[in-house]
């Protein structure tokens, strides 16, 4: 039997927010003073935002047709091709969950759950849920859509939230006693699995509800962290200033150059300092820019340009009027290989002509599991040695 419970699908363009949502999760439990600062925010978009949420859509109806077996129609020009692959890899990930299961789950998609039993006014919307109750097993199943930061399953606080609501929905209907926290990323070919226990999942609930409660209060603790990434005060938080200042007066009475390990002591603040100078500068330009904010000692001036045809059929006409012919008018270029992937495939034999050239080198930390890069010329001296 399939299990639906009555509701109304979600509005992907507006979909209602928690004060503590669950995709909120990592920033007000890492900082929760920062649902004080940005509760009475509204929120901004951009065109990643609306890639990824209209990926959910099409996501969510390939999945309804698949398996739900519900008829829905696509509006084939609203979607694009690389939406298209990303969702086939959501739907086949979701049927590779139900064949390692010889039973028929219960399953809800794009579904509102509520887990303000442990966090005030909490809820939020669980992409793919899938409850297997001979198992006494359920999946989280979260479709990422962007390419820029990989998100990873083990301890995913805003899946662990899905998880609590399903244990409050499902509380004396299906013994449910382990739950596995899905990522799914297309674009990076990222699929990331992470289980957790009902009974250390039910722990860490009880661990975070003060952490809750003081934020939905309007708490005053304030801490910088990789978590500031996606805040709404990201650009004017006193907080992100404070660490970065602080960071720098460490180090100015320090007499002669940095050793390397007052650089190594550094490198790992470096990354977010430098984000949140450039969060300020955008924030800067945005507000005199699209809000009248006038930032003290600066004005917007009109940016370089370069002179570009207003009618490029109009200018081949009058070359060719003056006795020029298309070599000498027209230039011609090969396509590239993502352009070529989307025109033949990616399998075609053509791909036996490209090849990969090797990366840049990236200084990154010891834990980075990639194996360290060594130049040509050390690895010669290695077999000189």
């Amino acid at each position: 039997v399939r299990l639906m419970t009555e509701h109304a699908t979600p509005d992907h363009g507006e979909r209602a927010h928690a004060v503590l949502s669950a995709s909120g999760a990592d920033r007000w439990l890492n900082c929760p003073g920062s649902v004080a600062l940005t509760r009475d925010m509204p929120d901004t978009s951009s065109s990643y935002a609306e890639w990824g949420t209209t990926c959910h859509e099409l996501g969510e109806l390939a999945l309804r047709n698949r398996l739900l077996g519900e008829k829905v129609v696509l509006e084939s020009d609203k979607y694009d091709a690389e939406m298209y692959a990303a969702v086939a890899a959501y739907r086949n990930f979701a049927e590779g969950i139900l064949a390692e299961h010889d039973e028929e789950p219960l399953i809800w998609i794009e579904e509102r759950l509520d887990f303000s039993r442990w966090v005030p006014g909490g809820f939020g919307t669980a992409d793919l849920v899938l409850v297997f109750p001979r198992a006494k097993k359920a999946y989280m199943v979260d479709l990422k859509g962007g390419q820029g930061i990989k998100v990873f399953a083990a301890d995913n606080p805003q899946l662990k939230l899905y998880g609590a609501g399903v244990l409050d929905l499902l509380d004396c209907i299906v013994e449910i006693q382990s739950i596995e926290l899905c990522i799914v990323q297309p674009r990076i070919a990222h699929f990331d699995r992470w289980e957790i226990s009902a009974e250390e999942l039910l722990v860490w609930l009880e661990d975070i509800k003060p952490i809750a409660h003081d934020a939905y209060k309007g708490s005053a603790t304030l801490r910088a962290g990789d978590h500031c990434t996606f805040c709404k005060v990201r650009a004017t938080c006193p907080e992100r200033a404070r660490e970065a200042v602080s960071t720098f007066e460490e180090h100015d009475a320090i007499p002669g150059l940095l050793s390397f390990e007052q650089i190594a002591a550094l490198l790992p603040k470096l990354d977010r300092i430098i984000n949140w100078a450039k969060n300020i500068q955008d924030f800067a330009y945005v507000q005199a820019r699209d809000h009248g904010g006038k930032i003290p000692g600066y004005k917007l001036v009109a940016g370089r340009s370069n002179r570009r045809w207003t009618d490029e059929a109009r200018v081949a006409e009058v070359l060719k009027q003056d006795g020029f012919n298309d070599d000498d008018i027209w230039t011609k270029k090969l396509l590239g290989i993502t352009d070529a992937e989307k025109l033949v495939g990616k399998k075609h034999r053509v791909f036996e002509l490209a090849q990969k050239a090797e990366g840049k080198p990236t200084l990154v930390p010891e834990s980075d599991p990639r194996a360290e890069w060594h130049s040509a010329e050390a690895t010669l001296a290695a077999f000189d040695d």
